[in-house]
Protein backbone atom coordinates (compact mmCIF):
# COMPACT_ATOMS: atom_id res chain seq x y z
CA UNK A 1 0.00 0.00 0.00
CA UNK A 2 1.06 3.59 -0.53
CA UNK A 3 2.03 5.89 2.32
CA UNK A 4 -0.93 8.12 1.47
CA UNK A 5 -3.33 5.19 1.67
CA UNK A 6 -1.79 4.05 4.96
CA UNK A 7 -2.17 7.58 6.30
CA UNK A 8 -5.81 7.50 5.34
CA UNK A 9 -6.44 4.11 7.00
CA UNK A 10 -4.78 5.19 10.25
CA UNK A 11 -7.63 7.60 10.83
CA UNK A 12 -10.04 4.68 10.89
CA UNK A 13 -8.10 2.50 13.33
CA UNK A 14 -10.77 2.64 16.04
CA UNK A 15 -13.80 3.46 13.91
CA UNK A 16 -16.21 0.90 12.46
CA UNK A 17 -16.79 1.87 8.80
CA UNK A 18 -20.16 0.08 8.89
CA UNK A 19 -21.33 2.33 11.71
CA UNK A 20 -22.71 5.02 9.46
CA UNK A 21 -24.16 5.64 5.99
CA UNK A 22 -22.14 4.41 2.98
CA UNK A 23 -19.56 6.83 1.62
CA UNK A 24 -16.49 6.60 -0.64
CA UNK A 25 -14.23 6.89 2.40
CA UNK A 26 -16.00 4.10 4.31
CA UNK A 27 -16.05 1.91 1.19
CA UNK A 28 -12.28 2.30 0.79
CA UNK A 29 -11.78 1.22 4.40
CA UNK A 30 -14.05 -1.81 3.90
CA UNK A 31 -12.03 -2.83 0.85
CA UNK A 32 -8.83 -2.63 2.90
CA UNK A 33 -10.38 -4.71 5.69
CA UNK A 34 -11.49 -7.34 3.20
CA UNK A 35 -7.98 -7.51 1.73
CA UNK A 36 -6.36 -7.75 5.17
CA UNK A 37 -8.59 -10.66 6.15
CA UNK A 38 -7.81 -12.48 2.91
CA UNK A 39 -4.05 -12.16 3.29
CA UNK A 40 -4.12 -13.11 6.98
CA UNK A 41 -6.47 -16.11 6.89
CA UNK A 42 -8.35 -16.31 3.62
CA UNK A 43 -12.06 -16.26 2.96
CA UNK A 44 -12.79 -18.64 5.85
CA UNK A 45 -11.36 -16.14 8.35
CA UNK A 46 -13.11 -13.22 6.65
CA UNK A 47 -16.50 -14.93 6.88
CA UNK A 48 -15.96 -15.76 10.56
CA UNK A 49 -14.71 -12.33 11.64
CA UNK A 50 -17.42 -10.41 9.79
CA UNK A 51 -20.35 -12.75 10.27
CA UNK A 52 -23.18 -11.86 9.79
CA UNK A 53 -22.18 -8.51 8.24
CA UNK A 54 -19.88 -9.93 5.58
CA UNK A 55 -22.23 -9.00 2.72
CA UNK A 56 -22.22 -5.35 3.78
CA UNK A 57 -18.41 -5.42 3.76
CA UNK A 58 -18.42 -6.89 0.25
CA UNK A 59 -20.95 -4.29 -0.88
CA UNK A 60 -18.68 -1.48 0.27
CA UNK A 61 -15.58 -3.12 -1.18
CA UNK A 62 -17.32 -3.56 -4.54
CA UNK A 63 -18.29 0.12 -4.63
CA UNK A 64 -14.69 1.05 -3.84
CA UNK A 65 -13.30 -1.18 -6.60
CA UNK A 66 -15.77 0.25 -9.10
CA UNK A 67 -14.80 3.78 -8.10
CA UNK A 68 -11.08 3.10 -8.61
CA UNK A 69 -11.67 1.28 -11.92
CA UNK A 70 -10.60 -2.17 -10.66
CA UNK A 71 -12.91 -4.17 -12.93
CA UNK A 72 -11.09 -7.50 -12.40
CA UNK A 73 -11.70 -7.27 -8.67
CA UNK A 74 -15.36 -6.35 -9.20
CA UNK A 75 -15.85 -9.41 -11.40
CA UNK A 76 -13.99 -11.68 -8.96
CA UNK A 77 -16.28 -10.62 -6.11
CA UNK A 78 -19.16 -12.49 -7.77
CA UNK A 79 -17.39 -15.80 -7.16
CA UNK A 80 -16.46 -14.69 -3.65
CA UNK A 81 -20.11 -13.93 -2.81
CA UNK A 82 -21.27 -17.26 -4.16
CA UNK A 83 -18.71 -19.19 -2.13
CA UNK A 84 -19.48 -17.28 1.06
CA UNK A 85 -23.23 -17.76 0.69
CA UNK A 86 -22.64 -21.48 0.23
CA UNK A 87 -20.62 -21.72 3.45
CA UNK A 88 -22.46 -19.20 5.63
CA UNK A 89 -25.04 -21.75 6.94
CA UNK A 90 -22.22 -23.93 8.29
CA UNK A 91 -20.50 -20.94 9.89
CA UNK A 92 -23.53 -19.52 11.68
CA UNK A 93 -24.00 -22.17 14.42
CA UNK A 94 -20.28 -22.17 15.28
CA UNK A 95 -20.26 -18.39 15.60
CA UNK A 96 -23.20 -18.58 17.97
CA UNK A 97 -21.53 -21.35 19.95
CA UNK A 98 -18.36 -19.29 20.30
CA UNK A 99 -20.33 -16.43 21.88
CA UNK A 100 -21.30 -18.66 24.80
CA UNK A 101 -17.94 -20.36 25.31
CA UNK A 102 -15.18 -19.27 27.65
CA UNK A 103 -12.67 -20.20 24.97
CA UNK A 104 -14.21 -19.08 21.67
CA UNK A 105 -11.01 -20.02 19.88
CA UNK A 106 -12.05 -23.67 19.95
CA UNK A 107 -15.11 -23.04 17.83
CA UNK A 108 -13.08 -20.95 15.41
CA UNK A 109 -10.42 -23.65 15.19
CA UNK A 110 -13.08 -26.22 14.40
CA UNK A 111 -14.51 -23.96 11.72
CA UNK A 112 -11.20 -22.97 10.18
CA UNK A 113 -9.81 -26.51 10.06
CA UNK A 114 -12.63 -27.62 7.79
CA UNK A 115 -13.27 -24.41 5.85
CA UNK A 116 -9.76 -23.16 5.02
CA UNK A 117 -9.15 -25.55 2.15
CA UNK A 118 -12.62 -25.65 0.65
CA UNK A 119 -13.02 -21.85 0.82
CA UNK A 120 -10.22 -21.01 -1.55
CA UNK A 121 -10.39 -19.32 -4.94
CA UNK A 122 -7.65 -18.68 -7.54
CA UNK A 123 -8.92 -15.11 -7.86
CA UNK A 124 -7.95 -14.31 -4.23
CA UNK A 125 -4.56 -13.13 -5.45
CA UNK A 126 -6.29 -10.23 -7.20
CA UNK A 127 -7.08 -8.76 -3.78
CA UNK A 128 -3.55 -8.77 -2.38
CA UNK A 129 -2.66 -5.22 -1.31
CA UNK A 130 0.59 -5.45 -3.27
CA UNK A 131 -1.02 -6.59 -6.51
CA UNK A 132 0.55 -4.18 -9.05
CA UNK A 133 -2.65 -3.45 -10.91
CA UNK A 134 -4.75 -2.92 -7.80
CA UNK A 135 -2.06 -0.90 -6.01
CA UNK A 136 -1.69 1.50 -8.94
CA UNK A 137 -5.45 2.02 -9.28
CA UNK A 138 -5.84 2.54 -5.53
CA UNK A 139 -3.04 5.11 -5.38
CA UNK A 140 -4.41 7.03 -8.37
CA UNK A 141 -7.89 7.03 -6.82
CA UNK A 142 -6.70 8.21 -3.40
CA UNK A 143 -4.57 10.97 -4.91
CA UNK A 144 -7.39 12.14 -7.17
CA UNK A 145 -9.96 12.22 -4.35
CA UNK A 146 -7.69 13.10 -1.44
CA UNK A 147 -9.72 16.05 -0.17
CA UNK A 148 -12.99 14.14 -0.32
CA UNK A 149 -11.63 11.01 1.36
CA UNK A 150 -9.72 12.74 4.13
CA UNK A 151 -12.51 15.24 4.68
CA UNK A 152 -14.99 12.42 5.33
CA UNK A 153 -12.62 10.61 7.69
CA UNK A 154 -12.44 10.81 11.49
CA UNK A 155 -10.54 13.76 13.03
CA UNK A 156 -6.89 14.17 12.15
CA UNK A 157 -5.85 13.69 15.78
CA UNK A 158 -5.83 9.98 15.02
CA UNK A 159 -2.79 10.61 12.84
CA UNK A 160 -0.77 11.11 16.01
CA UNK A 161 -0.94 7.39 16.77
CA UNK A 162 1.88 6.35 14.43
CA UNK A 163 4.11 9.01 15.99
CA UNK A 164 3.40 7.60 19.45
CA UNK A 165 4.22 4.12 18.25
CA UNK A 166 7.51 5.28 16.80
CA UNK A 167 8.43 6.96 20.06
CA UNK A 168 7.58 3.78 21.93
CA UNK A 169 9.74 1.73 19.56
CA UNK A 170 12.64 4.17 19.97
CA UNK A 171 12.28 3.94 23.74
CA UNK A 172 12.26 0.12 23.57
CA UNK A 173 15.40 0.20 21.43
CA UNK A 174 17.20 2.44 23.94
CA UNK A 175 16.16 0.14 26.79
CA UNK A 176 17.65 -2.80 24.92
CA UNK A 177 20.90 -0.88 24.48
CA UNK A 178 21.07 -0.11 28.19
CA UNK A 179 20.31 -3.70 29.12
CA UNK A 180 23.01 -5.09 26.86
CA UNK A 181 25.64 -2.74 28.24
CA UNK A 182 24.51 -2.90 31.86
CA UNK A 183 26.45 -4.22 34.85
CA UNK A 184 25.70 -7.57 36.48
CA UNK A 185 22.98 -5.99 38.64
CA UNK A 186 20.90 -5.97 35.44
CA UNK A 187 21.17 -9.74 34.98
CA UNK A 188 17.44 -10.40 35.24
CA UNK A 189 16.61 -7.60 32.83
CA UNK A 190 19.22 -8.90 30.42
CA UNK A 191 17.72 -12.38 30.50
CA UNK A 192 14.27 -10.87 30.00
CA UNK A 193 15.57 -8.98 26.98
CA UNK A 194 16.88 -12.22 25.50
CA UNK A 195 13.39 -13.74 25.81
CA UNK A 196 11.87 -10.65 24.18
CA UNK A 197 14.41 -10.78 21.36
CA UNK A 198 13.62 -14.47 20.81
CA UNK A 199 9.93 -13.64 20.46
CA UNK A 200 10.63 -10.79 18.08
CA UNK A 201 12.96 -12.96 16.05
CA UNK A 202 10.11 -15.43 15.57
CA UNK A 203 7.98 -12.58 14.22
CA UNK A 204 10.83 -11.61 11.89
CA UNK A 205 11.05 -15.19 10.56
CA UNK A 206 7.28 -15.22 10.15
CA UNK A 207 7.49 -12.16 7.91
CA UNK A 208 10.10 -13.83 5.73
CA UNK A 209 8.06 -17.03 5.46
CA UNK A 210 4.90 -15.13 4.54
CA UNK A 211 6.79 -13.25 1.86
CA UNK A 212 8.56 -16.37 0.56
CA UNK A 213 5.70 -18.86 0.39
CA UNK A 214 2.57 -16.75 -0.08
CA UNK A 215 3.94 -13.57 -1.68
CA UNK A 216 1.53 -11.69 0.56
CA UNK A 217 2.38 -8.61 2.50
CA UNK A 218 2.46 -9.35 6.26
CA UNK A 219 0.11 -7.31 8.49
CA UNK A 220 1.37 -4.00 9.85
CA UNK A 221 1.79 -5.27 13.43
CA UNK A 222 3.99 -8.14 12.22
CA UNK A 223 6.08 -5.83 10.08
CA UNK A 224 6.64 -3.58 13.10
CA UNK A 225 7.62 -6.56 15.23
CA UNK A 226 10.08 -7.62 12.55
CA UNK A 227 11.64 -4.15 12.49
CA UNK A 228 12.06 -4.17 16.27
CA UNK A 229 13.49 -7.70 16.05
CA UNK A 230 16.09 -6.56 13.55
CA UNK A 231 17.01 -3.64 15.81
CA UNK A 232 17.24 -5.92 18.85
CA UNK A 233 19.51 -8.36 17.02
CA UNK A 234 21.70 -5.44 15.97
CA UNK A 235 22.02 -4.33 19.59
CA UNK A 236 22.98 -7.82 20.75
CA UNK A 237 25.54 -8.18 17.97
CA UNK A 238 26.98 -4.80 18.94
CA UNK A 239 27.19 -5.89 22.57
CA UNK A 240 28.87 -9.16 21.71
CA UNK A 241 31.39 -7.33 19.52
CA UNK A 242 32.20 -5.17 22.55
CA UNK A 243 32.52 -8.33 24.64
CA UNK A 244 35.05 -9.78 22.18
CA UNK A 245 37.14 -6.61 22.22
CA UNK A 246 36.97 -6.47 26.02
CA UNK A 247 37.99 -10.12 26.36
CA UNK A 248 41.05 -9.44 24.23
CA UNK A 249 41.98 -6.52 26.48
CA UNK A 250 41.54 -8.69 29.56
CA UNK A 251 43.77 -11.41 28.09
CA UNK A 252 46.44 -8.86 27.19
CA UNK A 253 46.43 -7.44 30.74
CA UNK A 254 46.83 -10.88 32.30
CA UNK A 255 49.62 -11.89 29.93
CA UNK A 256 51.45 -8.65 30.69
CA UNK A 257 51.01 -9.16 34.44
CA UNK A 258 52.65 -12.57 34.16
CA UNK A 259 55.75 -10.93 32.69
CA UNK A 260 56.09 -8.26 35.38
CA UNK A 261 56.96 -10.40 38.41
CA UNK A 262 59.66 -8.56 40.38
CA UNK A 263 59.24 -5.24 38.54
CA UNK A 264 58.99 -1.92 40.34
CA UNK A 265 55.89 0.29 40.42
CA UNK A 266 57.12 2.60 37.66
CA UNK A 267 57.67 -0.33 35.29
CA UNK A 268 54.27 -1.79 36.09
CA UNK A 269 52.58 1.53 35.43
CA UNK A 270 54.47 2.00 32.17
CA UNK A 271 53.31 -1.43 30.93
CA UNK A 272 49.77 -1.61 32.30
CA UNK A 273 48.96 2.09 32.42
CA UNK A 274 47.61 4.12 35.35
CA UNK A 275 45.61 1.94 37.77
CA UNK A 276 41.89 2.41 38.31
CA UNK A 277 42.42 2.52 42.10
CA UNK A 278 45.27 2.32 44.61
CA UNK A 279 44.69 0.89 48.09
CA UNK A 280 46.72 0.06 51.11
CA UNK A 281 46.06 -3.45 52.40
CA UNK A 282 44.15 -1.98 55.36
CA UNK A 283 41.92 0.24 53.21
CA UNK A 284 41.31 -2.24 50.37
CA UNK A 285 37.72 -3.49 50.03
CA UNK A 286 37.20 -6.99 51.38
CA UNK A 287 36.35 -8.39 47.96
CA UNK A 288 39.83 -7.34 46.75
CA UNK A 289 41.93 -8.49 49.69
CA UNK A 290 40.05 -11.71 50.45
CA UNK A 291 41.10 -13.62 47.28
CA UNK A 292 44.79 -12.85 47.85
CA UNK A 293 45.24 -15.48 50.51
CA UNK A 294 46.98 -15.12 53.86
CA UNK A 295 50.50 -15.38 52.44
CA UNK A 296 50.02 -12.60 49.90
CA UNK A 297 48.18 -10.36 52.41
CA UNK A 298 50.97 -10.69 54.95
CA UNK A 299 53.50 -9.48 52.38
CA UNK A 300 51.41 -6.91 50.49
CA UNK A 301 51.73 -3.21 51.28
CA UNK A 302 49.79 -1.69 48.36
CA UNK A 303 47.16 -2.97 45.96
CA UNK A 304 46.42 -1.59 42.51
CA UNK A 305 43.36 -2.47 40.45
CA UNK A 306 42.80 -2.36 36.70
CA UNK A 307 39.41 -2.70 35.12
CA UNK A 308 39.86 -5.75 32.93
CA UNK A 309 36.33 -6.39 31.71
CA UNK A 310 32.96 -4.75 31.19
CA UNK A 311 29.89 -6.95 31.72
CA UNK A 312 28.19 -7.63 28.41
CA UNK A 313 26.43 -10.89 29.20
CA UNK A 314 25.66 -13.32 32.04
CA UNK A 315 28.67 -15.45 31.18
CA UNK A 316 31.19 -12.57 31.23
CA UNK A 317 31.01 -10.68 34.55
CA UNK A 318 32.82 -7.44 35.25
CA UNK A 319 36.42 -8.29 36.23
CA UNK A 320 39.41 -6.44 37.70
CA UNK A 321 43.06 -7.29 37.62
CA UNK A 322 44.50 -6.94 41.13
CA UNK A 323 48.29 -6.42 41.46
CA UNK A 324 50.18 -6.36 44.77
CA UNK A 325 53.38 -4.56 45.81
CA UNK A 326 55.43 -5.38 48.86
CA UNK A 327 56.93 -2.87 51.28
CA UNK A 328 59.82 -2.22 48.88
CA UNK A 329 57.48 -1.33 46.02
CA UNK A 330 58.14 -4.55 44.11
CA UNK A 331 55.33 -6.24 42.22
CA UNK A 332 55.04 -9.83 43.41
CA UNK A 333 51.46 -11.09 43.00
CA UNK A 334 48.45 -10.67 40.74
CA UNK A 335 44.93 -12.08 40.78
CA UNK A 336 41.57 -11.53 39.16
CA UNK A 337 38.56 -10.21 41.07
CA UNK A 338 35.18 -11.21 39.62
Amino acid sequence: MSDLHDEFLVRWDDVDPLDGPPSPARDLVLAAQFEDELQNGGLAQFLWNFFPRWEKVLDGAERAYRAMGAEKQVAALADVRALLRENAPACAPLVERAKGEKEPGRAFGEWYAGAEERMSLPSEDLFLPDDPGLAAKRLAYVEAHRDELFGASPPARRRLKPVSRKRLECFAFLVLVLIVFAERTMLLLYLASLLAIAGLAIAFVAVLLVRLFTKRRPPLCTRRAAAVAAAAVFVVVLGQAGLLADTRRYTALVETAKELDGADAATVESRLGPPENRFSVESAPRHLSFPLGDKAKSRAAEIWTYRAGVWYSPYQPSTRLVVCFDGSGVFFHWSVDD
